[in-house]
């Protein structure tokens, strides 16, 4: 069976390495359509074996077959051995533990990067979302975490010459009155020194008192951590040929343990 996976990939690893005008050439509109993963629900038929792409191959390589064709063939472009090697050790994982995909999984998270208004400047925000259920049967998508640089309120240096003073208890500190004076933006040189602001409570915040309006959602990927020991994230590819559509772009090992770590290092 090894065997049989590790033939199937080589031969149809040297098709992904075509040129996409050789592709062209093989394949009418129709079979280029067939090919093309076009929603993420797609995507995860054809990485869970439901849905095959049409090619004449035996059941047991059917599921190996369709999730190479879910990795982008530029991939491939400028290492092709090591990747190749990669590329099966990753599907050798997938395959032995049964992984599925489905929406309704906590361990993946969308990450959208949007164009913001702000003080009458264009800015960027990047988003992160997850599914959460609402009942049974009932999910949506919830912000999780935000990143930019409008969200970043730490100052580069603290100013100590802003410190509340140590006897200022005794005037009903009355320093706290002056801040807007001094300026907004050193709101920080008054939290203690350990303090690290909230992005995602920033974008709220920005969005509830009216500063911050969304106005252009630019791009959008997806992070998945399914697969045992991996990470790898999946982005919309559009080009000529049948290498299109929902594609995984990256991926990369990691070790176990760090797993529920992987939001947080995502959001940094």
């Amino acid at each position: 069976m090894r065997r049989k996976i590790v033939l199937s990939i080589c031969i149809l690893f040297g098709c992904l390495c075509m040129t996409y005008g050789q592709l062209m050439n093989n394949l009418s509109f129709n079979e280029t359509f067939r090919y093309r993963v076009k929603q993420m629900d797609e995507f995860m038929k054809r990485f869970n074996g439901i849905e095959s792409i049409p090619l004449p191959l035996e059941d047991s390589l059917k599921r190996c077959t369709n999730m190479l064709y879910l990795f982008d063939s530029e991939l491939f472009r400028n290492n092709p051995d090591s990747v190749k090697n990669a590329v099966f050790e990753f599907i050798e994982a997938a395959v032995e533990d049964s992984t599925s995909l489905h929406y309704t999984d906590s361990t993946w998270t969308a990450e959208v990067l949007c164009y913001c208004h702000y003080k009458n400047k264009e800015e960027k925000v990047t988003l992160f979302l997850k599914p959460e259920q609402v009942e049974v049967y009932v999910y949506r998508w919830v912000i999780v975490g935000a990143k930019g640089e409008i969200l970043d309120l730490e100052p580069l240096k603290r100013n100590h010459g802003l410190d509340i003073q140590p006897d200022n208890h005794e005037v009903g500190f009355i320093d706290l009155s002056k801040i807007a004076a001094i300026g907004n933006e050193n709101i920080l040189n008054y939290s203690e020194k350990n303090y690290l602001p909230d992005a995602l409570s920033v974008f709220y915040a920005l969005i509830y008192s009216g500063q911050l309006t969304l106005a252009v959602v630019e791009k959008t990927k997806f992070h998945l951590w399914q697969v045992p020991g991996y990470t790898f994230t999946v982005e919309r590819v559009e080009r000529e040929g049948n290498n299109t559509g929902w594609l995984i772009s990256s991926f990369k090992r990691i070790d176990g343990n760090k797993r529920d770590n992987c939001s947080e290092e995502l959001y940094r």
